[in-house]
């Protein structure tokens, strides 16, 4: 059984990283990229507006230029990929996924943050 999740998993994460990897050729070449709808409605910035200019200059290994993109999710993806690594392990070992007490502070505290920084990032 942990056999056929580790499968499962490996091909979950291949197909994402090949998206993405596919995602960010044609962004990088076409300079057309996923419109924020928020933003198109609104006219303000979402908290998540900047993830694919932040993901584009990390895949050039250009760090500076992502945090400048959403500073608030550059400094949350150790985190998210630490929670990610973990709960894939879990799911591998047991068949099953839950989120701690702790975990549930976290994610809460993450959000906030983001809430906080889509409200400051739009008076300036």
């Amino acid at each position: 059984m942990k056999r056929r999740r580790f499968k499962r998993m490996a091909v979950y994460t291949a197909a994402i990283l090949a998206a993405g990897t596919a995602y960010y050729f044609f962004y990088r070449y076409t300079g057309i990229g996923i419109p924020c709808i928020f933003r198109t409605i609104t006219g303000f910035q979402c908290p998540g507006c900047g993830v694919t200019h932040m993901f584009r200059a990390l895949f050039e290994f250009d760090p500076e230029t992502a945090y400048e993109a959403n500073p608030v999710i550059f400094l949350q993806l150790p985190l998210f990929a630490a929670l990610l690594v973990k709960h894939t392990v879990q799911y591998i070992q047991n068949g099953k996924y839950w989120i701690g007490k702790g975990e549930q502070i976290i994610l809460m505290c993450s959000i906030a943050a983001l809430l906080v920084f889509g409200v400051v990032r739009n008076l300036q």
